[in-house]
């Protein structure tokens, strides 16, 4: 999968395919970006999950609709999006390593707490150590992992705070 950003003097392109995510953060809230080509997406979508935190332990959440590599005669089409670099405080590109342990509270919450140098490194510890469980409510949803145990995937980070 793939997720990057191209930051200009104005504007900044976002391009994601795969399950890899584009966050913003502005004011202290997260905002997702990126669309996920992903089975869970798609369920998540036709109203079959009820969350997007519920679809983290969706046993399709990794079944994987578009990506890198896909056979040629397959159309691949990135997700696009361009916005205002005033738009943002902060940009952050995850792999779903990182977004299938930490919850958007979790990535909050150490974004509080960190310095914008040790931002990236520290969601990284935080996604490898943390265990993720079902919460109780979801827990009588059909095809659903109960527990997703960090570090299980590749875990990325890459994090950027314009100078104000």
């Amino acid at each position: 999968t793939l997720v990057c950003a191209i930051i200009g003097k104005n504007n900044t392109l976002i391009a994601n395919i795969g399950d890899s995510r584009a966050y913003i953060a502005k004011s202290g809230k997260l905002i997702q970006l990126s669309r996920e080509d992903t089975q869970a997406q798609i369920n998540l979508e036709r109203k079959q999950l009820p969350s997007k935190e519920i679809s983290r332990f969706d046993q399709e959440s990794n079944m994987l609709t578009q990506c890198i590599g896909m056979d040629r005669r397959e159309l691949i089409h990135p997700n696009i999006q361009i916005l205002n670099n005033d738009e943002y405080d902060m940009l952050l590109l995850f792999t779903d390593g990182v977004t299938d342990c930490l919850s958007d509270e979790d990535i909050v919450a150490v974004c509080k707490t960190s310095n914008r140098k040790a931002l990236s490194k520290r969601i990284v510890e935080k996604a490898i150590k943390k265990d993720s469980i079902i919460p109780e409510q979801f827990m009588d949803y059909e095809n659903i992992n109960m527990y997703i145990p960090g570090g299980k995937d590749n875990t990325t980070a890459a994090i950027y705070v314009p100078e104000k």
